[in-house]
């Protein structure tokens, strides 16, 4: 990639455009780039990666501290690049993006970022995101941290990378050779030891705790073993093998006591059968008896309750009888059940008649009043449709005045700004002025001061001579008329003060001179957006007040705003035209003018937003006529309907009362009531003594079953010795439960070893895994991480960066003997002088005049410029490799010479001639005189005294 082309605006201190033709300069060789400090000499090359990147070369400058701040809000900052790539012109164009005030109102507005890339077939990319991509990949194929390392070498950055330890050398090749996918490596060994590590010891804890639950008897021989087991003094092997020895024997006494538990149960079983049985016999005799005796006295019980039952069963015929009479009364009860309902219902049509009666008679009220109420709402709704055809027109003249009205108060706003804006540029200019002469006088001061010094130099010089020593100006030995110094002539300190004053003077008139000018652009630019916006406004002003119906205005008030507004327009003058009462008298006329407009418009708005009522009123008012006819309509059939129902219903009523046996209702039931009560008690005495009856055979059956099975356990019935047998269970049941707990004990014993050997035997295989796992993974960190027990401590990422600085080295070698005549060669140390601190990037330096190497941190000023910038320049050619063998036509180097000997200057740009060999352009950014001398061709940057920079092409 080489510039060919570049053009800055507003960009740094490049207040106005800047145009650099590169292709002067050449396609390879050196060329200069220089000015005074702070000229903008590093800013070049910012340029050219704000045009490519969008964004500045280094990261202490962001893009946005790139815009001058010499320009106006309204003045853009844009840099325009052509360069050449592969053989193909492309052309690359970019604005800032910047806050700045708003042309009217207060506050600030974004001035958004904007991109331009043409490519070689014409097409033109002008999406910021696909012209990134387009330049990074497609085009340059690095990124601008690359680009930078690649075609910029920066002032004072290498020293640090020569001087650096082997811990801050690798953080710099990390971000420049990106090697820490190597560091997260090693992290992620070292984490994973760890967790191994964690692992293995968790695996043996539990192992541990699994022996502190070994259970054995005291008693057992084996009993200090298992004390052994549980403190952790015995081998895993040995506790696995205590563990089955002690299962073994819980098992087999587990098993003898179960024999031994079935005999006990067995005799228990017998024993408390055969005294069951003896319990049994006992209760049944008293049953036996108990029930005997009941049973003759139940007797006499079951034949009163036959003799009941036979009573109420002679009275069943007239039961039925009843029954049916009862029957045949309810039924007949469905008679009176309608003559009430058709009473009722007579009551019913009687009053329903009467109320359509007065409901016709309000119809025809309420049908009469409809009428005049449609009738005056018609009316009012052409009135209001005439109102909603006019109210667009007016509101619309109001909303202009309104807009025009706020517009002139912008404008009279903008007179007062524009007001103080001429008042600061008239105080801005009176103190330029007052720079200007101090200046002036300062500078007389001091060339006078000049001149009578150099005119006292051959006094000065004299004063120091002695007879028999050279003059340093003739070089005679004799002095026979020294020359006398003068009694006025000024010190070299009051000369070095008044120079000092003058410079001091100078700058700030130069401060003063870029504050009276910025001042004199604002009012200026000003009082233009003021005189445009007043053609623009007057002319507003005088439509909207010609547009005003002539019923709503006089023509005195137009006459006077048209003569006040052709006025103002007739007078160009500052002062005129920022006449704040002149333009506030405009206000007020227009304000008049406007003030019937906007009543006429509230009034039509208001008539025409009552048309959308009064239509829902009148529709309302026409349903309810309809709904009143269809009622009316209703009603008339409705009564109708009511005279025949009437007539048919006292027909039935007649029918009804001749019929029935009585006269009413309440005489009929009280009759049924009484029937029913006498059957309902002849009933319930029937249900209750056959109730008896069976409750009493009931009985008389279960006692014939107790005295049954009483009399069959007593058959065979033999005599025993309740007491003797009673002890011999409760023996017995003692020694059970005494068998029942040694065995649980052994059970839970044989459980909690059985669980203990079978989680050790887990764990331990868990933990040969685990451990196997751990030594390669163990062996493996270390190797990565340096910490192999008597090795050198070289990272893996030192290893990989030392393969890259290596490469370094070699490329910087080849630029160091040059500009050191062959002394010095750089060469990575290799050997440590402990084992206890990393190494693998340190550097020395081998001095080929003496055979000696020594630590590159012990060369002079001057010796480790010339190492720093070979290493810099080794350092570009390695990225460029990296990068995909990239290779830049033009780079950049902004290193200082000043430390330099001549002979190790001649050495530098000999070198540096070497680099540019070929097609390939090298810009030294340096201010050193003699550079300027040495090298023919270029770019020559100067400070303005108004402010800014300009620079130029000088060849």
């Amino acid at each position: 990639m080489r510039p060919t082309k570049l053009a800055m605006t507003g960009f740094g201190p490049y207040t106005a455009r800047v145009e650099l033709d590169m292709d002067r300069l050449g396609t390879g060789g050196l060329y200069l780039i220089t000015g005074e400090t702070g000229a903008g000499k590093t800013t070049i090359f910012d340029a050219v990666t704000f045009a490519l990147y969008g964004e500045a070369s280094g990261d202490l400058r962001k893009a946005e501290m790139l815009r001058s701040r010499y320009v106006a809000d309204t003045d853009p900052t844009e840099v325009e690049l052509t360069f050449l790539n592969a053989g193909k012109e492309y052309f690359v164009r970019r604005t800032l993006g910047y806050m700045r005030k708003k042309s009217r109102g207060e506050g600030l507005t974004e001035e958004p970022a904007t991109v331009e890339l043409r490519m070689p077939d014409g097409r033109v990319i002008t999406k910021r995101a696909e012209a990134d991509r387009t330049l990074r990949e497609d085009i340059l194929g690095v990124d601008r941290e690359q680009f930078a390392q690649i075609a910029m070498i920066a002032q004072g950055e290498f020293r640090k990378l020569l001087v650096a330890p082997t811990e801050e050398r690798k953080k710099i090749f990390r971000q420049i050779f990106g090697t820490r996918p190597f560091q997260d490596l090693q992290d992620r060994l070292k984490a994973e030891t760890k967790k191994l590590d964690d692992a293995c010891e968790g695996v043996r804890a539990g192992i541990r705790q699994y022996m502190e639950d070994i259970s054995c008897d005291e008693t057992s021989p084996l009993a200090g073993q298992a004390a052994q087991a549980r403190a952790g003094d015995l081998p895993i092997e040995e506790v696995l093998s205590l563990i089955e020895a002690l299962v073994s024997r819980d098992r087999a006494a587990y098993d003898a006591a179960g024999e031994k538990l079935m005999k006990t149960e067995a005799a228990l079983e017998k024993v408390s059968a055969a005294l069951t049985r003896a319990e049994e016999q006992d209760k049944a005799r008293k049953e036996l008896e108990a029930c005997r005796e009941a049973k003759k006295e139940h007797i006499s019980v079951l034949q009163a309750a036959g003799e009941s039952l036979n009573v109420q069963k002679a009275r069943q015929p007239e039961m039925e009888k009843l029954r049916s009479a009862v029957t045949l009364m309810a039924d007949g009860m469905k008679d009176y059940d309608e003559l009430d309902h058709l009473r009722a219902e007579t009551e019913k049509l009687n009053g329903e008649s009467e109320r359509l009666a007065e409901a016709l008679k309000k119809a025809e009220t309420d049908w009469q009043h409809l009428q005049a109420e449609e009738a005056s709402l018609t009316a009012a709704l052409k009135a209001q449709q005439k109102a909603a055809a006019e109210k667009a027109e007016a509101e619309a003249l109001d909303r202009r005045m309104h807009r025009a009205a706020g517009d002139w108060d912008s404008l009279m706003k903008t007179a007062g700004e524009l007001v103080e804006a001429g008042r600061k540029a008239a105080v801005a200019r009176v103190r330029y002025a007052a720079r200007a002469e101090k200046a002036r006088q300062a500078q007389e001061i001091y060339l006078d001061l000049n001149r009578r010094y150099l005119d006292a130099q051959a006094g000065i010089l004299a004063e120091d001579l002695a007879e028999g020593e050279p003059c340093p100006v003739c070089g005679s030995i004799h002095h026979p008329a020294k020359a006398a110094r003068p009694e006025a002539a000024p010190t070299s300190a009051q000369l070095d003060e008044a120079r000092k004053q003058a410079d001091a003077e100078q700058n700030a008139m130069q401060e003063a001179s870029q504050a009276s000018n910025k001042a004199g652009a604002e009012a200026s630019s000003l009082s233009g957006i003021f005189r445009k916006d007043l053609t623009s406004l007057s002319r507003e002003l005088k439509e909207c007040a010609d547009a005003v119906p002539a019923e709503d205005r006089t023509a005195e008030d137009t006459a006077a705003l048209t003569e006040r507004l052709e006025a103002m327009e007739r007078d160009p003058s500052q002062e005129s035209a920022s006449d704040t009462e002149s333009l506030a008298f405009v206000a007020s006329l227009f304000l008049g003018i406007r003030s019937p407009v906007s009543v006429r418009a509230s009034k039509l708005a208001a008539l025409a937003a009552s048309a959308e009522e009064t239509e829902r009123k009148l529709k309302q008012s026409r349903d309810k006529t309809e709904t009143l006819r269809q009622t009316e309509q209703k009603n008339r059939t409705r009564q109708a309907a009511i005279v025949a129902e009437q007539g048919r219903i006292a027909q039935r009523i007649g029918q009804l009362r001749g019929a029935l046996p009585y006269g009413t209702r309440r005489e009929a039931e009280t009759e049924l009531a009484l029937r029913r009560a006498d059957l309902q008690a002849m009933e319930k005495a029937l249900r209750e003594a056959e109730a008896a009856r069976q409750a009493a055979e009931k009985k008389m059956a279960e006692l014939d079953s107790r005295i049954s099975t009483a009399e069959k356990l007593l058959e065979n019935a033999e005599e025993c010795d309740r007491e003797a047998m009673a002890a011999e269970r409760a023996s017995l049941a003692e020694e059970k439960n005494g068998m029942t707990a040694a065995r649980q004990q052994l059970y839970a014993r044989i459980g909690a070893n059985e669980s203990a050997m079978t989680s050790i035997r887990a764990r331990c295989a868990s933990l040969g895994e685990l451990e196997l796992k751990l030594t390669w993974v163990r062996a493996l960190s270390a190797t990565a991480n340096g910490t192999v027990s008597g090795k050198e401590k070289v990272t893996l990422e030192t290893y990989v960066q030392m393969t890259y600085f290596d490469r370094v080295i070699r490329r910087a070698n080849v630029r160091l003997m040059v500009m050191s005549g062959g002394q010095y060669e750089m060469k990575r140390r290799t050997d440590s002088q402990d084992r206890r601190s990393q190494i693998g990037l340190d550097l020395d330096v081998i001095d080929h005049y003496n055979g000696t190497s020594r630590d590159v941190r012990s060369l002079s000023g001057g010796e480790s410029f010339k190492a720093s910038l070979s290493l810099a320049l080794g350092m570009a050619e390695e990225v460029q490799a990296s990068a995909g063998g990239i290779r830049l036509d033009t780079m950049f180097i902004d290193e200082g010479f000043g430390s330099l000997d001549a002979e190790s200057l001649n050495q530098a740009m000999q070198a540096l001639a070497d680099l540019a060999e070929g097609d390939r352009l090298v810009g030294i950014i340096s201010h050193v005189a003699e550079l300027k001398e040495r090298i023919d061709r270029q770019i020559v940057i100067r400070k303005m005294p108004s402010g800014g920079s300009q620079a130029e092409i000088v060849c």
